[in-house]
């Protein structure tokens, strides 16, 4: 026998091995059924606002963030002039 009709009966078996895989794992579950949606939970988010104020109110802003806004003139008066 040559090496490429070996190599060929060889991928064929492959190949139908692992279709019949996947047709079996596919089979196994598609008897699985979707549960009903009506019993979904709904939360209560109201005093998620309060919870969040009282552990921020402890904290220090040490970043200075937001960033005030400049008082003073910064930067060349026209940066296209003189490149550096």
């Amino acid at each position: 026998m040559k090496k490429r009709t070996f190599n060929l009966i060889l991928s064929l078996i492959f190949l139908t091995i692992a279709i019949v895989g996947f047709y079996m794992i596919w089979k196994n579950n598609s008897s699985i059924s979707v549960q009903n949606t009506a019993s979904y939970i709904t939360l209560d988010i109201s005093g998620v606002k309060d919870e969040a104020e009282t552990l921020v109110q402890g904290r220090e802003n040490n970043a200075g963030i937001p960033l005030p806004d400049p008082t003073t003139k910064m930067g060349k008066a026209n940066p296209f002039a003189n490149p550096e």
